[in-house]
C-alpha cells in the first residue's frame, strides 16, 4: 500500500515487487571471509608491533615508545578490518525481513 500511495501506479508496484522476488542478500568475498581476514589481520599487526617495540628497546632508542608498543601489542582487544560476521549476519536478518514483508504486501 505505501509503495501504491507513493508511486500511485499498480503497474509500476507489481513491477518493482516481481523484482524484489529475485534480490538476494549475497555476501562479497571480504565478507565471507571476513573472520579469517580479521584474525590475519589482527596476527600480522600485533606480530608487527611487537617486533618494532623490542627492536626500539633493543636499540635503546624511545623506551617509552618501545614499551607503548609492547603494550598495545599485547592487549586483547581485537583488530577487525572488515566487519564481524556478527554484524553481517545482523544485517542480512534485516535485510530478509524488509523483504519479506515486502513480499506480503500483495495486490
Amino acid at each position: 500500500m505505501f509503495l501504491y500511495f507513493q508511486i500511485g501506479d499498480i503497474q509500476e508496484v507489481v513491477r518493482i515487487q516481481k523484482e524484489l522476488d529475485d534480490v538476494r542478500f549475497e555476501l562479497s568475498f571480504l565478507e565471507r571471509n571476513a573472520d579469517t581476514i580479521n584474525e590475519v589481520t589482527d596476527v600480522a599487526v600485533k606480530g608487527a608491533t611487537m617486533v618494532l617495540g623490542v627492536a626500539a628497546k633493543l636499540k635503546g632508542m624511545g623506551g617509552s615508545l618501545g614499551t607503548g608498543l609492547i603494550k598495545g601489542a599485547t592487549t586483547t582487544e581485537k583488530i577487525n578490518l572488515v566487519k564481524t560476521s556478527e554484524k553481517i549476519n545482523y544485517q542480512k536478518k534485516v535485510f530478509e525481513t524488509l523483504r519479506s514483508v515486502c513480499q506480503a504486501l500483495r495486490f
